[in-house]
């Protein structure tokens, strides 16, 4: 267990913490605060100290969305809701999501300069972006920036994954996403074939699917 820090009269963000609160279900060590709106609000001591978690009652966000909208008007706009989810992704939000984590854990983060809507905008309207398309870095493993990111289609997005793995057949290299579609057969019976069963490519690629078995592939039909 570590040690027991005290926060009593530390500042984050707009919040003072004033001092300790019951733990919750969880264990966590939970922590009364004051904004400095003047509300007060219960909050877990991880959020307090990771720096971007939770630092105020909400009126900070709420002033941010406010002046978002003053300042650019594309608030309930497309392109504006992928920022906002980029920025989750890899900076965190209230649900401590597990694509959330995945993101943090990596070490993936949003540059710097796209931390600002209107540069991040800029950047999109001159590189391609319109509806349909969605944000895709190169190196999946890599930051959002502009020398990592393009707007690709569902198709390409599927193709870049982390997950995916290329194979040969015929002379032809392709992910086996690609195949998926080249063949029109499911990703997913592709994957358990190879990946769970381990079927031959051939075996894998040429074996008609049996609709009564496809989701366990129980039976080969070849």
């Amino acid at each position: 267990m570590g040690q027991f820090i005290d926060l009593t009269g530390k500042r984050f963000g707009r919040l003072t913490v004033i001092k300790r609160a019951e733990n919750d279900n969880r264990r966590k060590s939970m922590w009364i605060c004051q904004c400095d709106c003047g509300k007060t609000l219960t909050v877990r001591g991880d959020h307090l100290k990771s720096g971007w978690h939770t630092q105020s009652c909400g009126c900070m966000g709420l002033e941010n969305r406010i002046k978002a909208w003053e300042t650019h008007g594309d608030t309930y706009k497309r392109l504006y809701r992928i920022w906002k989810l980029m920025k989750s992704r890899c900076e965190g939000d209230r649900k401590e999501s597990r694509a959330t984590r995945d993101y943090r854990d990596r070490g993936i983060r949003v540059c710097p300069e796209w931390h600002d809507y209107e540069s991040f905008r800029d950047w999109a309207l001159k590189n391609g972006y319109e509806d349909g398309l969605t944000i895709d870095r190169i190196d999946v493993n890599g930051n959002y920036e502009p020398s990592n990111c393009r707007w690709a289609d569902a198709k390409t997005q599927a193709n870049n994954t982390r997950r995916n793995i290329n194979i040969t057949y015929n002379g032809k290299t392709m992910t086996l996403k690609q195949w998926s579609f080249e063949l029109k057969i499911k990703y997913r019976t592709l994957s358990h074939r190879i990946l769970k069963l381990g079927w031959s490519v051939e075996a894998a690629f040429t074996t008609p699917v049996d609709m009564r078995y496809s989701h366990t592939e129980w039976r080969n039909t070849a």
